[in-house]
Order: structure tokens, then sequence, then C-alpha cells
């Protein structure tokens, strides 16, 4: 949900975030499920570690080691 919603809310456009409100709350089989500690704990795990990628945006995160698959080769 966050990929899907930072675009437009860098755009500031309000009714984009409303679509995809809308379109993930009716998507069928979907269940939204808060993180808890297990979560939590697994996202440290990867945070702590190197994110492989092929998102050239995440590259400019400083907190974790980004490697973007392309360069790779």
């Amino acid at each position: 949900m966050t990929k899907l919603l930072v675009l437009h809310h860098r755009n500031a456009d309000e009714q984009k975030v409303d679509q995809c409100y809308g379109l993930l709350s009716l998507f069928p089989n979907l269940d939204w499920v808060a993180p808890d500690l297990a979560i939590a704990d697994v996202a440290a795990r990867i945070r702590a570690g190197i994110l492989l990628t092929n998102d050239l945006d995440l590259s400019r995160v400083d907190e974790i080691e980004v490697v973007i698959l392309q360069n790779l080769r």
C-alpha cells in the first residue's frame, strides 16, 4: 500500500489517494494485517542487511545498503 501511495502523496493528489484506498479496500481475498512484533523484527532484519531491488529510487535511501540488480552484471 505504501508503495502505491507515495507518488500520489508527493504530488498532493488526494483524488488518486482516495482511488487507491477504494480499489484496495474492495480487492477480493485481500486482508490487511497490522504489523506485530514478529513483522517488525523481520523488517528490522531486512533493514539491517542489504536490500536487492530493481527500484532505482531506493538507491537514494541512506539508512540501508541498497543494491540495484541491474548493476550486478
